[in-house]
């Protein structure tokens, strides 16, 4: 009698674990869930910029099929204040749930418009540019084990930058941390939380010659039936000094839900 209950309790708790680890737990049911986020620049330094942060409503619009999966739809618009109309952005987001994985069709950020932006002095934009081509990459791994790093994406690539040919090693490497509790506008909520290292490394093609590399990280916390809820890239210092820039910077950002003020 005794080794049966413990057997109960056994499959009750491993069926509490596995359910844990099912990504769709982590996304919302329905759809028409409503996520309000305030987006901050932070400056070099990691300051937060709160004279343009700016405001971001993303809503789960549909459930379809893309690029060969299923696929959760979310769109976004935002506004410079929660009093001024909110502005649709022109790209979706395409989240697939298969077993205790979570993938993203992810699109490359284009270095060769990326490196003319950090030399012509202009400053970079909101987003990075993007190819128009994209792929499926397995982002988010809750049954990882914690703190042991997984491959997400690996891409070589070449340029010509001032006729000088260049090759590019871009890699995504995800981490799955320890939970974590944060505080919310809602409260304190237990999240999973993930740092995806986005790394850079530049050569010269004619020699194997290192001419810059960077890294840029991304930490996401995840609650249950909730998805994001809060995502912080910190500012990334990039030595060009290689192909005659000096030294540059992605800004950084930090990213929350904001539920002060209402849906438009």
């Amino acid at each position: 009698m005794k080794n049966s209950i413990k057997f109960l309790i056994f499959i009750f708790f491993a069926g509490i674990s596995l359910y844990a680890q099912d990504a769709s737990s982590y996304f919302p049911a329905v759809s028409g869930y409503i996520w309000n986020y305030k987006i901050t620049p932070l400056d070099s330094a990691n300051n937060e910029n709160q004279t343009i942060a700016y405001y971001r409503i993303d809503s789960f619009a549909v459930a379809q099929n893309y690029k060969g999966k299923s696929a959760n739809v979310i769109v976004s618009k935002a506004s410079l204040s929660p009093g001024t109309p909110f502005i649709p952005l022109p790209d979706s987001t395409f989240i697939s749930l298969e077993g205790s994985d979570a993938y993203t069709y992810y699109k490359l950020f284009n270095i060769d418009s990326l490196i003319n932006l950090l030399g012509s002095g202009t400053g970079l934009p909101n987003s990075l540019p993007t190819n128009e081509t994209g792929e499926w990459v397995s982002y988010y791994r809750f049954a990882q084990a914690e703190n042991v790093p997984y491959p997400i994406l690996l891409v070589d690539t070449s340029i010509v930058f001032n006729n000088i040919p260049l090759k590019v090693n871009f890699e995504i490497q995800g981490i799955h941390l320890a939970d974590q509790n944060i505080a919310t506008e809602m409260g304190e909520i237990n999240c999973k939380k993930f740092v995806n290292n986005n790394i850079v490394k530049v050569y010269l093609a004619v020699l194997p010659i290192l001419v810059t590399s960077f890294t840029i990280s991304d930490t996401v916390w995840i609650a249950s039936n909730q998805w994001i809820v809060q995502d912080i890239m910190p500012s990334t210092k990039i030595d060009l000094s290689g192909i005659g820039f000096g030294t540059q910077f992605i800004p950084g950002s930090k990213k929350y839900l904001f539920l002060k003020f209402q849906q438009v």
